[in-house]
């Protein structure tokens, strides 16, 4: 027995070894994330590659064809890493060129031009300028990113001074008064007027009614059968005797005027008629 000792502990070292190199192997399997007979870890692989494990790997990064890089960790040109390089910078993605870089941020509805052929400068409205689009042409409001003019009458903001917003308070308190835009004036200038129906009379700066019925031709040419009547601020055309209004338009001024029929005769009674004849014959 004592001469199969040796034996003994060649044969168990045998199966030792045996069982850590299957234990080994297993670890270090093909999709195992480690690599080499020393089974080393993978390094971290972007962009969906993937690790060249096992126990014959090598431990390099194999790349999709749109990836660069040791770690696969650069898109290709043109390629979107928002999508893991799996998509190119499509127009409207916010990224530029064959970098896909970020756009610049477009002021007042200004549009960057993206994708992959794109150069990442800013497309600005016929309103605007700057390089961002960020200024407004003269005369256009910024508090509507440069999309209408800037009225000089309107409430007080940034861009109308304290003396436009006292003069349109003034021009409003007058009675038929309004303030004007001058639109035309760059900057836009206010001015006095007079709301529709009144003029301005330049000697006692009040507005004063317009008698539109001294117009000639008269408002009322069109309706026929009418005569022009003067109001306060407005004028109606009056339909003439037997005639009646029939359509008004939605200021309530008339515009047709048709004719009425004539009031029906009372009907006569024939029997009281004859009664009487009847009683005169007999008195007679």
């Amino acid at each position: 027995m004592a001469s199969l000792a040796p034996l003994l502990r060649v044969f168990c070292v045998a199966i030792t070894c045996l069982l850590i190199t299957r234990m080994v192997s297993a670890e270090c399997a093909v999709g195992s994330g480690k690599y080499g007979a020393d089974c080393l870890a993978c390094p971290a692989c972007a962009n969906a590659g993937t690790c060249f494990d096992g126990p014959d790997g090598n431990g390099t990064c194999a790349c999709p064809p749109t990836t660069t890089g040791d770690l696969c960790e650069v898109c290709a040109p043109r390629y979107n890493p928002n999508t893991n390089c799996t998509t190119e910078c499509a127009v409207g993605s916010g990224l530029f060129g064959t970098e896909c870089r970020a756009c610049p941020v477009c002021a007042n509805f200004g549009k960057c031009n993206d994708g992959a052929d794109g150069n990442g400068t800013c497309a600005c409205s016929p309103t605007t300028t700057g390089t961002l689009c960020e200024n407004c042409l003269p005369n256009y409001d910024p508090n509507t990113k440069c999309t209408s003019v800037l009225d000089a009458c309107a409430k007080p903001t940034s861009d109308t001074t304290a003396e436009d917003s006292a003069f349109a308070k003034y021009c409003q308190l007058k009675a038929h008064g309004e303030c004007i835009t001058d639109f035309n004036l760059v900057p836009t200038q206010s001015k006095c007027g007079c709301a529709s129906g009144f003029e301005l009379d330049t000697e006692t700066d009040e507005c004063e009614d317009v008698d539109e019925c001294k117009v000639k031709p008269s408002p009322c040419v069109d309706v026929l059968f009418s005569t022009c009547t003067n109001l306060v601020g407005t004028y109606n055309c009056t339909c003439t005797k037997g005639y009646a209004a029939t359509t008004v338009d939605a200021m309530f001024i008339v515009k047709t005027c048709v004719k009425t029929a004539p009031p029906a005769k009372p009907a006569s009674s024939s029997a009281h008629m004859l009664n009487q004849g009847h009683g005169f014959n007999w008195m007679g």
